[in-house]
């Protein structure tokens, strides 16, 4: 169960990052009680989301990395934190992340990823 519910978690914190459109709201809050409640699913979903930017490409983990304020060394573990930990309580709404995509204003996430 576990299992099913991590991977379900994974999937929409990293359709959140991504800036896919498809999650619903139910999906993200479904999403935000396993990310709070289960320490080890937390954890997991980290670790994957730390190996997914290890990959990006040099370019765009400079680029990230002078956004979030970090060094480029530091990027994967503070975006990852950040936007997991975020989810996780409470502080990005699924109207934070999608809503911005429809009005433009992605105050609420730049000050998440800001830290």
């Amino acid at each position: 169960m576990i299992r099913t519910i991590s991977g379900i978690a994974m999937a929409l914190a990293l359709l959140a990052v991504a800036g896919c459109s498809t999650v619903t709201e139910g999906e993200y809050k479904s999403a935000q009680v396993v990310l709070k409640e289960s320490g080890t699913t937390r954890r997991q979903i980290t670790a994957d989301c730390i190996a997914d930017m290890k990959r990006e490409s040099a370019a765009d983990k400079a680029n990230m990395a002078a956004f979030l304020g970090v060094s480029v060394a530091r990027l994967p573990a503070a975006f990852c934190n950040r936007i997991v930990g975020a989810m996780a309580d409470g502080r990005l709404s699924h109207r934070d992340i999608f809503g911005a995509q429809r009005n433009g204003n992605y105050a609420k996430l730049i000050t998440v990823l800001r830290g």
